[in-house]
């Protein structure tokens, strides 16, 4: 009995133990059911039932309280103790009562209505009716209010008490034996101790107002009615409670608790698959977040890509060309006796320019054989050499050789980027000198040490033996040689030596202007030589010369020609599927700079580089769409750029493996229905009970809600984290050993794998107890026999 008036008020949010003790121990003592506190309901009277149920309503702060005939199966000293208690507590909530007692109603009701057939009759207000209650029983005798009369002799005292006029005549005797009293009368005898009759020596007096207002009772509860837990305390409960109740289950309920690890370990493998199939490595990536590029949607010829490029170019919607360039990375070095380093790695790099984003986190910017790592390649270095390398201060110095397949170059680490992908960052002069000699795939330029053909006009050069070549040696056998060529001197003049399995006659020897020679320079008197390697295109970076007539290049699709070239200023040349690069100015430099005969900006070599993958910094983004909105070209930011062929090729997996996860949770989906109703219908006498005390659907959904959270804790979770923690740790290893991420796992699919267990359990675990709580308690007691 105690426990249900104790659920009664945890419905209202009442948990506090010495609360719920202070109000259920008052409330059984003021209706006389104390000493029954620990009887279950079912052994008791009806009319100590009824009590009960009172005293369930009594221990509530409750608004409004509706009595429909409380004292109906209740003697009238309990019908008075009743009617008190629930005029005492009228002063704090509505009491709205039904009775037949038409007496018991004007008297404690401050307004009565009275009803017939359904229709109300008469309906007064109880304030001007003198209130007094007739409370005179059968049961009680009230001996001041009847005659008296006393007989005394030497036997002893008997006193008479009726209620008539005279005494009736008894004949009464008394017989005395063995200590025993018997008696014997006239008339019919009740003993007063084998009845319930009470003997009072007083007068009778009726109930009056002012008695129940000495009437005390504990109200001090419904003074707080606006006050509630808070959501949060009350589901904290709950959770303790549902913690509980999972302490103490029966054997046949581990398998379903079984059931739920298992659900949780094969959505951890869901997500294993989806994170393997879907995220994409970035560390292995190269991006620099201030370019975007043209992604080609369909294949797109090189002319038309060309063409589209040239356009941008020559509207000034894009700027800063760059060109990733994949190299390899080789660091060498022994440190001691024992100990040697050998780290080999393939990275992405372009040039650095001061306008990064990037921020450097140490060391400088690359200077002149310098190369700025990323974050990402520095912490690969630092981990596979850890006891060499503590720190991005330790890498600062390191040389690095670098392969660009044609020769080996050696650099040296300047700095580490904040940059979390695999792009570094190498000097403007030392990048596109890297990427002229990849342009040229296996064929070396062709170098003036062999020929330089001479250009009239422009003397670059001054004679210091023998004579000048003139018109009269156009496409003879004559030659100038430099005077710093370790092979002839002067004293060689008019000797013939062999060149490209052709005879050349020495007729003078030359010192340079400006520049100096390489050591083996060479003169003719050719106008047109330099056909054979007109397909070499190289930039102004990281070349010595000056310019000796017209002007520098200003824009991308313009050039300057070689003195020793036949290109004179405002020539207009055909390059690749360029038809308008203007000559601007002539210039006269070293050996490099006259191995072709022209030369152009950094953006133009990079822009024909071949199977080009441009970066560039955006303009006008809305002009750029505008310009490509007939081609297949997509204008994209530099991630989608290098992902989006990633994802394509994932796309297929990708559908097998979403076929294969979709219908994985569907059967998830329908073992947690089942499971969970599996469960509701072991606890449907709870759920019936307390919808039949009036615990509203939240409430139920509520303690729902905490057992599957809970339950999910303990099972589900431990099985989804247990996989996922175990793959990770595979996962690792694995790709430590390898030096590749072969398996890839993400937190982020973690974190949200274990949200969707909770989203599942949650969802289908309390759809059957809504579909349950849609029925009425009447009809839930019915259904299931409660």
């Amino acid at each position: 009995m105690y426990d249900n008036l104790a659920i009664a008020l945890e419905l209202i949010g009442v948990y506090d133990k010495e609360e719920i003790d202070k109000r259920i121990v008052y409330t059984l003592n003021a209706v006389g059911m104390y000493k029954y506190r620990k009887k279950r309901t079912y052994a008791l009277s009806g009319g100590q039932q009824q009590r009960v149920s009172i005293a369930r309503a009594l221990v509530k702060n409750c608004k409004i309280i509706i009595a429909d005939e409380p004292t109906g199966n209740l003697d009238s000293e309990n019908t008075i103790e009743i009617m008190n208690i629930l005029k005492k507590i009228s002063t704090k909530t509505l009491v709205l009562m039904v009775t037949h007692n038409e007496e018991v109603a004007r008297f404690y009701s401050d307004q009565v209505i009275e009803i017939k057939d359904g229709q109300i009759e008469k309906q007064y207000v109880t304030d001007d009716i003198s209130k007094t209650l007739d409370t005179s029983h059968n049961n009680k005798i009230f001996l001041k209010d009847l005659n008296h009369l006393n007989k005394t002799d030497e036997t002893g005292q008997i006193d008479f008490y009726y209620d008539q006029e005279n005494l009736p005549k008894i004949s009464l005797q008394v017989i005395i034996k063995n200590g025993n009293i018997y008696l014997q009368a006239s008339e019919k005898i009740k003993l007063i101790e084998n009845s319930n009759i009470q003997v009072l020596n007083t007068h009778y007096e009726a109930l009056k107002q002012e008695h129940i207002e000495e009437f005390q009772y504990d109200t001090s509860w419904y003074n707080n009615q606006t006050q509630k837990n808070g959501f949060f305390r009350r589901f904290f409960q709950k959770v303790k409670t549902s913690f509980n109740k999972m302490r103490f289950i029966k054997k046949r309920v581990k398998l379903l608790y079984f059931s739920l690890f298992l659900i949780g370990v094969l959505l951890g493998l869901c997500c294993i698959g989806y994170a393997n199939y879907t995220v994409i490595d970035d560390t292995s990536l190269g991006i620099d977040v201030r370019y975007s590029g043209l992604y080609e949607e369909e294949y797109v010829d090189y002319h038309t890509k060309m063409t589209i490029y040239k356009e941008l170019l020559d509207n000034e919607l894009i700027k800063d060309i760059t060109c990733p360039t994949r190299f390899n990375f080789t660091v060498s070095k022994r440190v001691n006796f024992a100990q040697s380093i050998y780290y080999h790695f393939s990275g992405n790099f372009i040039g650095y320019k001061e306008q990064q984003k990037y921020s450097i986190l140490a060391g400088e910017a690359p200077g002149r054989s310098g190369i700025l790592l990323s974050k990402s390649q520095a912490n690969a270095m630092i981990a596979q050499n850890s006891y060499y390398f503590r720190d991005y201060a330790s890498l600062i110095g390191e040389t690095v050789q670098v392969n660009n397949f044609f020769e080996t170059k050696t650099y040296v680490v300047s700095g580490v980027s904040s940059n979390d992908s695999n792009l570094g960052y190498l000097h403007q002069d030392d990048y596109v000198s890297l990427l002229e000699n990849r342009s040229q795939d296996s064929n070396y330029p062709f170098l003036r040490n062999y020929t330089v053909e001479s250009r009239e006009g422009y003397k670059s050069y001054k004679i210091t033996a023998g004579r000048d070549l003139n018109e009269s040696d156009l496409d003879q056998s004559t030659i100038l040689v430099s005077n710093e060529s370790r092979l002839y001197s002067e004293k060689d003049l008019e000797t013939d030596i062999l060149l490209n399995q052709k005879l050349y006659t020495i007729v003078g020897f030359y010192d340079f202007n400006d520049f100096t020679s390489s050591g083996n320079d060479y003169i003719i008197y050719k106008t047109n030589y330099y056909k054979s390697v007109s397909n070499s295109i190289y930039s102004q970076t990281d070349l010595d010369f000056s310019i000796v007539e017209g002007r520098n290049i200003q824009k991308y699709n313009e050039c300057i020609a070689s003195v020793y070239s036949k290109y004179k200023v405002g020539d207009v040349i055909a390059k690749d599927y360029y038809d308008s690069v203007k000559v601007v100015g002539l210039y006269n430099g070293d050996q490099k700079s006259h191995e072709v005969n022209f030369l152009f900006s950094q953006d133009y070599v990079i822009y024909n580089y071949k199977k080009p993958d441009l970066w560039f910094v955006i303009e006008d983004a809305a002009a750029i769409k505008q310009i490509i909105s007939e081609t297949p070209l997509k204008l994209v930011g530099c991630y989608d750029l290098q992902t989006i062929d990633r994802k394509k090729d994932q796309k297929e997996s990708l559908m097998i493996f979403g076929i294969f996860s979709l219908s994985l949770l569907i059967i998830l989906a329908i073992f947690i229905y089942f499971i969970m109703r599996s469960r509701m219908i072991g606890d449907i006498y709870m759920i019936g009970v307390y919808r039949s005390l009036g615990a509203s659907k939240s409430k139920i959904l509520l303690q729902f809600l905490s057992d599957i959270i809970v339950t999910t804790t303990l099972t589900a979770l431990i099985g989804y984290f247990v996989t996922t923690f175990i793959f990770n740790t595979v996962c690792s290893s694995f790709n430590d050993i390898y030096s590749s991420k072969i398996l890839k796992s993400s937190n982020i699919v973690t974190v949200y794998g274990g949200i969707l267990l909770y989203v599942m359990n949650i969802f289908f675990g309390l759809l059957p107890v809504y579909l349950l709580m849609r029925k009425t308690p009447a009809e839930i007691i019915a259904k299931y026999d409660i």
